[in-house]
């Protein structure tokens, strides 16, 4: 995993609360995240919806010698149970922050 962002969790558990929320005077009218000009990419790879450090995901090399090609999370199952519910893959909902900015992003 070449473009684990290492450097982007040492940040966050340095400065805490100050490197995820804008400051409290900006707050409503900054968003932090993704950058919203990169095009989304048709396939998804594993490294794109990561929840673990690579250490934490075996036997992906040898599925990538398997299938000549990097997995996608359609090679593998992601099966697992959360709060009680099968699901396929984890997912995390994350707030977009104050009111005023998710009216303005939301639909």
């Amino acid at each position: 995993m070449t473009d684990y962002p290492i450097e982007e969790i040492f940040r966050r558990a340095k400065l805490g609360e100050m490197a995820v929320y804008p400051p409290k005077d900006e707050f409503g009218y900054n968003v932090f995240g993704a950058d919203v000009y990169t095009k989304p990419k048709r396939f998804l790879l594993l490294d794109d919806i990561v929840l673990l450090p690579p250490q934490f995901t075996p036997e992906r090399l040898e599925k990538g010698i398997e299938l000549l090609r990097e997995p996608l999370y359609t090679d593998v199952s992601t099966e697992t149970v959360v709060g009680g519910f099968k699901v396929s893959m984890p997912v995390v909902c994350a707030a977009m922050g104050g009111t005023h900015i998710a009216n303005l992003i939301g639909p």
